[in-house]
């Protein structure tokens, strides 16, 4: 129980768990990739044991069914663009037939229209591409991927480029002492760490 075998296949591997094992029973756990249509498969589980060893062998066949996935965008890079100015992002789609044409895809900003530039791979398992997006205004937007009967959507935000700092609280301090200063930014991306930020006091 417990111990994984792996299977090999085109993209990575397909896992087999052992979930328990005793004398009368064995259960198992099947890691099965996603496919882009529902199908009717079936699964075949076979043991080759040696009867010198006291264990019986066995061929076990099942028909099952996967459903259809749904379409899904499952990451966009980056997520985070300033909105004066066109952006290349990169988005990982799930769910949606195979590509083979940057044509086939239908894209939107909130109502803007935009086209995918590259398909960077595409197969039953998934597509990665490539597309330049832009926004009117800084703000959080819906980025819509369309395909026939499939769509999926995924929030991007874009953000002001023009960088202001203003001082709100202990902006006249003392020089002897420590003293706790509220500085209020604006136009960086929202996503940076406090460690992105260093800040240089100067006498005037």
């Amino acid at each position: 129980p417990g111990e994984e075998i792996l299977f090999s296949n085109a993209r990575g591997n397909l896992h087999l768990k052992v979930l328990s094992s005793d004398s009368e029973k064995l259960a198992i756990e099947i890691l099965i990739p996603p496919l882009l249509r529902a199908v009717q498969t079936k699964i075949r589980i076979a043991s080759n044991a040696s009867a010198n060893l006291g264990l019986q062998s066995f061929d076990f066949e099942r028909n099952f069914s996967i459903p259809q996935p749904e379409a899904q965008v499952s990451s966009i890079s980056p997520s985070e663009l300033p909105y004066s100015k066109s952006s290349k992002v990169k988005m990982h789609l799930t769910g949606f037939p195979v590509l083979s044409n940057a044509g086939d895809l239908q894209l939107k900003v909130g109502s803007n229209s935009f086209s995918v530039t590259e398909i960077v791979f595409s197969d039953i398992f998934g597509s990665s591409v490539v597309a330049v997006v832009s926004s009117n205004i800084p703000t959080l937007e819906t980025l819509t991927v369309s395909h026939s009967d499939k769509s999926a959507s995924i929030d991007v935000l874009f953000f002001s480029e023009t960088t202001t700092a203003v001082c709100l609280k202990g902006c006249i301090a003392s020089v002897t002492t420590a003293n706790v200063i509220e500085i209020q930014l604006a136009g960086f991306p929202p996503s940076l760490a406090a460690s992105s930020f260093s800040f240089t006091f100067r006498n005037t």
